[in-house]
């Protein structure tokens, strides 16, 4: 009987280690994008399905903040980032080469529906408790830039996932977050979507994939058009239809 286990376990390592894999970078636990509980996510399944496209059977997901994540990809320890496009982060990373859009993040201004708070631009941000995104006053524009500058109330941070809770005991007067991000968890804290007034707030944000292999990046560009054209990225889309609202009204 051991013998035979044995005999299964070193088939089941012969085939973990023939399998071509793909190291991906800079994850952070934000469903419905990634879901570090079960490794799945649109984002995730989006970068899978089109790395299976190209001949890679497995992906492995390293959660890592954007620092981390670039360090790792100079040493080779994995072989892409994902991250938003327009992240000035990497801007001192002269060899890194960026993908297709892969889906994009939905970044809106939130409120209490029983606050009565109207927005017209970021000057009416001026004087509120403000909570946002890491990296929101370099991803949202010279306007949400200078008013994060000049407001006292005005702080990031990377743990969207309490930004629900921080509102409805009016801790904060205003999110800025994914729609989506926030919406999930807002029902997983069991708080209504009429609790809350959503506002646009800057355009859509892509997400990319960074890599140190121009050819990689090249492949993996052909394996998203794949998918994108053969259906499997629309039927990504319908299975997280409930999840996923591409605008913030």
């Amino acid at each position: 009987m051991r013998a035979q286990i044995a005999f299964i376990f070193l088939i089941l390592l012969s085939s973990n280690l023939m399998a071509k894999t793909i190291r991906i970078g800079g994850l952070k636990h934000i469903p419905p994008y990634f879901n570090k509980i079960d490794d799945t996510g649109i984002e995730l399944d989006i970068l899978k399905a089109a790395f299976t496209k190209i001949g890679y059977d497995y992906t492995l997901t390293v959660f890592s903040n954007d620092k981390r994540a670039t360090q790792l990809l100079r040493d080779d320890h994995i072989d892409a980032i994902v991250s938003n496009t327009p992240d000035t982060v990497f801007s001192n990373e002269k060899t890194l080469y960026t993908s297709d859009n892969i889906i994009d993040f939905v970044d809106c201004a939130i409120t209490l529906s029983s606050a009565g708070f109207q927005f017209t631009n970021f000057k009416d941000l001026a004087s509120k408790s403000v909570w946002a995104f890491t990296g929101a006053s370099k991803a949202l524009g010279k306007e949400f830039y200078k008013m994060s500058q000049n407001n006292p109330l005005y702080n990031e941070s990377g743990d969207q996932l309490t930004q629900p809770r921080a509102l409805m005991k009016k801790r904060i007067d205003v999110a800025i977050s994914d729609i989506n991000i926030f919406l999930l968890r807002a029902k997983q804290d069991n708080y209504k979507f009429s609790d809350f007034k959503v506002f646009t707030i800057a355009p859509l944000t892509p997400r990319s994939l960074r890599f140190k292999s121009k050819q990689l990046r090249d492949d993996f560009n052909k394996g998203l058009k794949v998918i994108q054209k053969n259906g499997t990225y629309q039927e990504i889309l319908n299975k997280y239809k409930n999840l996923y609202r591409p605008s913030c009204n």
